[in-house]
């Protein structure tokens, strides 16, 4: 539920992290944020810089999923990042 209104939440929260370029920079901004993701009980990802050369639109990211239930550091393309954000909206929504 949403704080303000009261209605359902749609969308997961994405942290964008330019500055988590190892597991440590990753690890801060998840104690950083805590006190937020966690008020908001919303489906939250720390989103590291893309990675590689070429279109940023293609370059791949790390991610770290931090709540509800902490996950491992993955490398997702961002069509992939798309396609879960498409199937949390649908779980809410359905």
């Amino acid at each position: 539920m949403s704080p303000a209104t009261g209605a359902p939440n749609t969308s997961p929260l994405l942290i964008l992290a330019p500055g988590a370029i190892d597991a440590g920079h990753f690890e801060d901004y998840a104690r950083q944020m805590y006190p937020e993701y966690s008020r908001l009980n919303l489906p939250t990802w720390i989103v590291g810089p893309g990675v590689g050369g070429g279109s940023i639109s293609e370059r791949p990211a790390d991610m770290l999923k931090v709540w509800p239930e902490r996950e491992p550091i993955i490398r997702q393309q961002p069509a992939t990042l798309k396609v879960m954000i498409d199937e949390i909206i649908e779980r809410h929504c359905g």
